[in-house]
């Protein structure tokens, strides 16, 4: 079976040879800003450092040693934080000193738990994992492929849903929990919020929340919504979202700054199979100008 990949927003309705196109190009840009980011860096020059953050969704194991060599590239010149230290950050208690990246997973996917193992616990990178509440709900054996053909990747066949994306179960989140990861919710079901009834966002959002803490014992106080791009979401959603959670991420890419309202958190998607210059590219900000406007109608929706 061929690898299934999801792709950030932006990229959605390119062509393969356009978006081979548009990453070499942006790639190229992206040179001289590089390096002068780590020049002003190993200067002491800079004081407004960076902070990004990264969303992957499934991994196969076969792709494992490329999502390494991607952290190890990141290593070099960005720091991993933990949750709680970017907790800490957006609340204007810490302040970075050098550019940083938190890591996060979406959906909760079974390959998540042997990403854990295997690549960020011998790290020492801990990382937040967005779960789908229902999915996680689902006992073994159960249709789980149907759940995800209905709900995480509508319309996609069944038989082009790789095994590695079956559901984590209560048993694998507290494993992630007691080794130092965090969970947030992706909402009951993974539904476009936006389509979904007023009355109906509650359950959709505040529920899923309630229902991961009696799972997992613990508090969940981050949120991502479905899909991450601006019309899954609407001001009746945040509405409810910021009312039960106190951080709400998004899936639009941008640079996270001290100022940064915890209800518009910005998140860069990625496959392990992302080129060096293109994730330095997108990390840079050269894509950021493509989301100003989506953010500028996220951000009124919260200040009304």
């Amino acid at each position: 079976m061929g690898t299934t990949q999801f792709r950030a927003p932006d990229l959605l309705s390119l062509e393969e040879g356009q978006l081979s196109n548009r990453k070499a190009a942006l790639s190229q840009i992206d040179r001289p800003i590089r390096v002068g980011y780590r020049l002003s860096q190993t200067l002491g020059l800079r004081k407004n450092f960076r902070m990004r953050v990264l969303l992957y969704h499934g991994i196969d194991s076969g792709d494992f040693q490329d999502f390494s060599r991607q952290l190890d590239f990141l290593e070099k010149t960005w720091k991993f934080v933990s949750p709680e230290d970017f907790e800490l950050y957006l609340q204007g208690t810490l302040k970075l000193d050098q550019d940083s990246l938190l890591l996060t997973f979406d959906d909760g996917f079974k390959s998540q738990r042997e990403v854990v193992e295997r690549v960020l616990n011998p790290r020492g990178i801990s990382a937040i994992f967005f779960i789908i509440t229902e999915y996680a709900k689902l006992s073994r054996g159960s249709d789980w492929r149907g759940f995800i053909s209905k709900y995480v990747w509508p319309g996609l066949e069944q038989g082009s849903i790789p095994d590695h994306w079956q559901n984590m179960d209560a048993d694998d989140l507290n494993f992630l929990i007691e080794t130092g990861h965090t969970i947030g919710s992706h909402s009951a079901r993974h539904e476009r919020l936006s389509k979904v009834e007023v009355l109906a966002l509650s359950e959709n959002i505040c529920h899923s929340g309630d229902e991961l803490e009696r799972l997992v014992g613990r508090p969940v106080k981050h949120f991502a919504y479905p899909f991450g791009d601006i019309d899954s979401f609407n001001a009746s959603a945040l509405e409810v979202a910021r009312s039960r959670f106190q951080f709400v991420h998004t899936g639009m890419r941008g640079n996270n700054t001290a100022a940064t309202n915890s209800w518009e958190i910005r998140r860069d998607s990625f496959e392990p199979s992302d080129s060096r210059n293109w994730v330095s590219a997108v990390l840079d900000g050269l894509v950021d100008w493509k989301y100003r406007k989506n953010l500028d109608r996220f951000r009124s929706w919260g200040s009304n």
